[in-house]
């Protein structure tokens, strides 16, 4: 079984979802935003990873936020931000709270 490697996922994730031109790279958290943050922002969390088939293979589950002023806003960003994991082969598996 091999090591997996937490920074390097997510800094893929990371580099994928600031190609969305209105996040871009200032746009990306790994935390929630505070009061001096801009937004819009995408907050992402650490995967949580658990290995399969033996080691050959890794399910990951990782939480990916979009905050924005708008509510629409937020649902045209989230699918932008989706369609650029979409090349990575990460799916949507769970629901979409709005808030």
């Amino acid at each position: 079984m091999t090591d997996f490697n937490t920074e390097l996922v997510m800094r893929m994730v990371c580099r994928k979802a600031a190609e969305v031109p209105e996040i871009g790279q200032d746009g990306i958290c790994l935390t929630n935003p505070g009061s001096d943050a801009v937004f819009p922002c995408v907050v992402l969390s650490p995967p949580l990873q658990r290995p399969k088939y033996h080691g050959a293979a890794w399910d990951l589950s990782f939480t990916v936020e979009v905050w924005a002023r708008k509510q629409y806003e937020v649902m045209r960003l989230f699918d932008e931000v989706k369609k650029k994991l979409w090349e990575y082969n990460l799916m949507l598996t769970n629901n979409t709270p709005l808030t």
